[in-house]
């Protein structure tokens, strides 16, 4: 991966020692290939993590990830990967104060495009991913600098258990596009995930982008939907599937922790029903964020208005 001057460019204020010298709260990760050509505009590069059970993670980190004072991390959602972030994080950066001292990571979770892809089902249950998370975390440093946790879709029903089990090493939670209860299974979805145990995983490609064939792709994002769609696993297709038609509300649980949470969804969204998102919000005693022009994925629809949005919500409570 080419890296340009943003890399080194925004590494401003971070925590130094007598000397004035950076001092780190943890060490350098080892460096990963990316999956595809950069599309963070220099701005992040590949590492990977290695986990107790054995696989690594794969991230995309900035300059500062090690001795930034504050770090917000990304956990994405069902189909998708850190590269889900890549091209929103350079907004994020240009909206972050350099005297804030603020990195971004963002981790493709088991089974997402090139992070490892345990075989077996039962390596897909949702404490997996939550305790995988756990893991990021205490790579990054957590217990010396609690993170800005965000989970967008499935990555914010991981990241609600990630926050009960170990509040001291949450800062704050973002909830972007993530409903509380869970999905209703449908014939429609039930066929979809048919079609994955029929065709394999690189079927999410092609229907999600009608009319594309599966070889190289001149656009650079078209052609991350088709690498990580070969790369992510079945099991994990199908097991996120079925954990988002069936777990627990635990916003009681939540709540209780005493996290700063913020709620966000797009206006268009058209997964969980907009009662569902509200309906958290009001028994968190929370305002939730709705962004006009936006579906689903914010980050990709209306950048500098998350960007704005995140930004300020994590100003405000950089002291908690």
């Amino acid at each position: 991966m080419s890296v340009s001057t943003h890399w080194s460019g925004h590494a401003a204020a971070t925590k130094a020692g007598g000397d004035g010298i950076a001092q780190a709260f943890i060490g350098k990760l080892p460096p990963a290939n990316p999956l595809t050509s950069d599309l963070s505009d220099g701005t992040m590069q590949t590492v990977s993590m290695q986990c107790s059970w054995g696989g690594e993670l794969t991230a995309a980190v900035s300059a500062d990830y090690d001795t930034a004072a504050h770090v917000s991390l990304f956990i994405p959602g069902f189909t998708g990967s850190k590269e889900d972030f890549l091209g929103f994080l350079p907004h994020l950066i240009a909206q972050t104060k350099p005297s804030e001292s603020r990195a971004f990571v963002a981790y493709s979770q088991r089974g997402q495009a090139d992070s490892a892809r345990p075989q077996g089902d039962c390596d897909y249950a949702l404490e997996d991913f939550v305790n995988d998370a756990r893991e990021v975390l205490m790579r990054l440093g957590a217990e010396r600098r609690p993170i800005d946790v965000l989970g967008h879709s499935f990555g914010g029903v991981v990241a609600r258990r990630l926050s009960i089990a170990c509040p001291s090493l949450v800062r704050s939670l973002t909830l972007l596009s993530s409903g509380a209860k869970p999905i209703a299974e449908t014939p429609q979805s039930r066929a979809g995930m048919q079609a994955i145990r029929d065709h394999g995983s690189s079927i999410i490609f092609t229907s999600k982008n009608p009319g594309a064939t599966d070889e190289p792709q001149d656009d650079p994002y078209l052609e991350m939907f088709r690498q990580r769609a070969h790369r992510t696993s079945v099991e994990n297709l199908l097991s996120i599937a079925s954990i988002l038609t069936d777990y627990d509300d635990v916003t009681d649980s939540l709540k209780a922790t005493g996290i700063p949470i913020s709620i966000m969804f797009g206006e268009n969204d058209p997964v969980w029903p907009h009662a569902v998102y509200r309906e958290e919000a009001r028994r968190l005693a929370v305002t939730p964020i709705v962004f006009p022009g936006a579906g689903h994925s914010a980050q990709l629809d209306v950048p500098d208005a998350l960007a704005k949005a995140l930004s300020s919500f994590w100003f405000k409570n950089r002291g908690q």
